[in-house]
């Protein structure tokens, strides 16, 4: 934060929460709330990324505007969903997210394009994300597909790619969630409908994400 050293490219893996209130006293670090150790950070970064299951860039969707446990995104800003329009790194660049709980090559895709210099050739949409990965449903590509088109239900979690579609019975939002979870695999094996859980989505591309 003194800046002795640059700091080239600053990840923040979950979310950040600002709770009690705006105090951020909720998630503590060396006597002081995180979101002050996050805000000085941010402004001295060349690049700043947002990942994970917490979602930095939109907040937390899970939670819900009762719990006093406020959450913001990255860098901590008044809207509880999106990032800061008017924020950008010392490079001038906005938060580049690459979001939720997604395969491990989607953070590292993101984070090896700005060390090489080319931050630039990243399309970002709306909520900050790379577009490239979010151009197609998570429908596409995945195993149960034959099972979606013929309205054939699995019934219970867990159940192998032989025995139905998740969408019917379980909710999968894979039909209309856009991601690339099928196409570019977690360590390039697997994904949530693969192993036999449904789809649980991320933010749709016109509207902040509902819980």
């Amino acid at each position: 934060m003194s800046e002795r050293k640059p700091l080239d490219i600053f990840v923040l893996e979950g979310t950040v929460i600002t709770g009690p209130a705006g105090s951020g006293r909720m998630d503590m670090f060396a006597g002081r709330p995180m979101t002050e150790w996050i805000t000085e950070l941010t402004n001295v970064a060349s690049i700043v990324v947002g990942s994970a299951t917490a979602q930095p860039s939109v907040g937390c969707p899970p939670c819900r505007q009762s719990e006093r446990v406020d959450r913001a995104p990255v860098p901590p800003g008044r809207d509880r969903w999106l990032p800061r329009k008017d924020w950008v790194s010392k490079l001038g660049l906005p938060v580049i997210t690459s979001l939720a709980a997604r395969p491990p090559d989607w953070i590292s895709q993101v984070v090896m394009a700005v060390a090489t210099g080319r931050a630039g050739d990243l399309a970002l949409d709306e909520y900050h994300r790379p577009s490239t990965l979010f151009t197609t449903f998570t429908h596409s590509g995945c195993t149960r597909n034959s099972f979606f088109e013929y309205k054939q239900s699995t019934l219970e979690f867990g159940q192998g790619t032989r025995t139905g579609c998740l969408f019917y019975e379980l909710g999968c939002k894979g039909p209309m969630t856009h991601s690339s979870c099928n196409r570019i695999l977690w360590n390039r094996q697997s994904s949530k409908t693969r192993a036999g859980h449904p789809c649980l989505a991320a933010p749709s591309r016109t509207s902040p994400p509902t819980t």
